[in-house]
């Protein structure tokens, strides 16, 4: 993996061909844009800097976003802490971050974790939780039914048909990408 700085952080994973753009202060790059128009610009320029210069981003009846006219580019995009994540590559793919954040773990656990996973999470802690939530979104994201996968309980732990790969890009800043 190899990281450039440049408009955007670079991770690229060579080996399952995907680039995750990471901006920091996002919401200072385009600060006259909000919402999906901020999550749109900062797309297109990762997806520019990934050489497609004349994507365009549509979104599904679910509204995950795909690139309209290059059928082999996929991306998914998450946003906390001031941070903005963009993974782009040639397989389906979800990505999520999450900030440590004063959250009712407990009740989360308690409601979309499976057995599995909460003991998981009691064994190694709060970053744990993190990083499963992280996973949880991630997955959905692959999925393109959203919150549904989460709120079905889907595990994220072992999983035989999707990678995980997890990653921290500060203290309390917990990420992960989900692909085939």
């Amino acid at each position: 993996m190899a990281v450039h700085y440049c408009s955007a952080i670079l991770i690229n994973d060579i080996i399952n061909n995907m680039e995750l753009y990471v901006f920091e202060n996002y919401k200072s790059l385009y600060p006259e844009l909000t919402g999906k128009e901020l999550t749109d610009r900062l797309a297109l320029c990762a997806l520019e800097e990934y050489g497609a210069d004349d994507a365009v981003i549509a979104r599904t009846y679910k509204g995950k976003p795909y690139v309209l006219n290059h059928q082999d580019i996929y991306f998914s995009v998450s946003h906390s802490g001031g941070f903005f994540v963009c993974l782009i590559g040639d397989t389906p793919l979800g990505v999520d971050i999450q900030k440590r954040s004063k959250t009712n773990i407990d009740g989360i656990i308690k409601r979309y974790f499976t057995e599995g996973e909460r003991e998981y999470i009691e064994e190694r802690g709060d970053s744990a939780f993190f990083t499963l939530w992280a996973r949880k979104e991630a997955y959905a994201k692959y999925t393109g039914e959203g919150l549904q996968a989460i709120l079905a309980k889907a595990p994220v732990l072992n999983r035989k048909d999707v990678e995980f790969f997890d990653f921290q890009l500060e203290r309390d800043l917990y990420g992960s990408w989900c692909s085939i």
